[in-house]
Parts: C-alpha cells; structure tokens; sequence
C-alpha cells in the first residue's frame, strides 16, 4: 500500500469519526430530557387557562394529536364535563416525572378546596415547538385524611 493509499484511509477513518461524532450529537440534542419544572409549567398553564376559561389558551397546551381528535369546542365540552374538580383546584403538587425521548409521564395532585386530593398522571410529549399535552388521567380522589402514597407511572 502506498504512502498515499494509507493518508488517505486514515483521512477517511477520521472524517468517519467526526461525522459519528455530530450524528450523535444531534441525536442527543433533539432528544434531552427537560427540567420536569418546564414540564410543571406546561401543565400549571393550562389549568389556570381552565380556571380562567379561557379554553383557546388551554387548547394552544394540548398535542397536535390531541387537535386532531378534538376541535376546540369539543375540548372545552370535554373538560367542562370529565374534569371539573381539575379546573376546581385551589393548587396543584407533582410528583415523580417519567421520561423517555419525546415523551413524559408526570404525577400531579390537585388539591380541591374541600381538603381531598385528586391524583393524575398527565403524559406529555414534544413537538417542534415545544412540549404539548397529549392524555389525563384522573384516578379515584383521596379524602383530606387520606395519606398520599406513590403513584406507579
């Protein structure tokens, strides 16, 4: 092999390399995992949308998939009758945050102004613009005297 052949495998060798280097790179960038606070936030958003009733300002939170499947007016329907002791909250808590790449599990417990707890597990997942709620899941409210134990997400 001549001097030329072997500068020239070790060119391509290390041009393989780096490229392996910024593929990975941009793989792990686009897949980070955020703050749960910034997951947090997303949610407080839009229940105080919901407190407000300002349900285009709660429907811009939910997935693209999400709008698929529901218009705006359905949305409102369906959060005026399947979670009105969500929109009732005098303030939420979260709890444990499960995440994969693009998605996310997140407890939350809404406390209600007569002392009990509602649970849920919201699971969020991102979009090019950002993270976007895609499912809640209310479980069975706990009574004010109840303790909270942990939630299997």
């Amino acid at each position: 092999m001549s001097r030329a052949q072997k500068l020239f495998l070790l060119a391509m060798t290390g041009a393989i390399w780096i490229l392996a280097l910024v593929v990975r790179y941009a793989f792990e960038s686009q897949h980070h995992h955020p703050p749960p606070s910034q997951l947090y936030s997303v949610i407080s958003q839009q229940i105080h949308a919901f407190q407000a009733a300002d349900y285009r300002d709660a429907y811009r939170h939910v997935s693209s998939g999400f709008q698929d499947r529901f218009s705006l007016q359905a949305f409102a329907d369906l959060a005026r009758s399947d979670y009105p002791e969500l929109i009732a909250a005098d303030h939420l808590e979260f709890g444990a945050t499960l995440q994969k790449p693009g998605e996310a599990s997140v407890e939350v417990f809404a406390i209600l102004p007569n002392g009990s707890v509602l649970p849920c597990i919201y699971r969020l997942i991102h979009e090019p613009d950002g993270w976007h709620i895609d499912s809640t899941t209310i479980q069975r409210p706990l009574p004010s005297s109840e303790r909270i134990g942990p939630t299997r997400l």
